[in-house]
């Protein structure tokens, strides 16, 4: 039998999901998002915050509503992003550890829902999607490999410098 939709239960884990992200970001750029600071470091921390739920389906408003900003803050944070990550090592690195940080938890909430389908569900249909994990488990690694790459890069450059 399929579990009906419930309103309350799907708002409470986009509400986690917002506050693990707002959480995330605020620990890896040590700062507070929803402050009226304009340092790079807040901005950074902010465009951090908007690009990742707006990969998630987020809308421009609700993303700002979350950090006390307007809707085209968050759409000017959108289109000066790849400038940022393509120009700035240090904030690629700390954008990278944001979004690896919230796969881990993405990562760690399916495994919880794979766990409970198999205590409800036979095993046939757990052995059924295997192949989906396997598949979101290997495209987590080949992120873990690139973001070890470009680790090693900025290394080396410090090194250089």
């Amino acid at each position: 039998m399929k579990e009906k939709y419930n309103p309350e239960t799907t708002e409470l884990k986009l509400k986690n999901e917002v506050l693990s992200l707002l959480e995330i970001c605020e620990k890896i750029f040590d700062c507070d998002l929803k402050s009226k600071c304009r340092e790079r470091n807040y901005v950074y921390a902010r465009m951090t915050f908007g690009s990742l739920l707006r990969k998630r389906g987020y809308s421009f408003e609700r993303i700002g509503r979350f950090i006390n900003r307007k809707h085209a803050t968050i759409i000017n944070y959108e289109r000066n992003l790849e400038v940022y990550l393509e120009t700035d090592d240090i904030f690629r690195n700390r954008y990278g550890l944001v979004e690896e940080e919230l796969g881990a938890i993405c990562t760690e909430n399916k495994l919880n829902i794979a766990s409970n389908f198999i205590e409800k569900k036979d095993k046939e249909n757990y052995y059924l999607s295997l192949p989906h994990y396997n598949k979101e488990l290997i495209n987590h690694i080949n992120f873990l490999n690139k973001q070890k790459k470009d680790l090693h890069l900025t290394i080396e450059q410090m090194q250089m410098q």
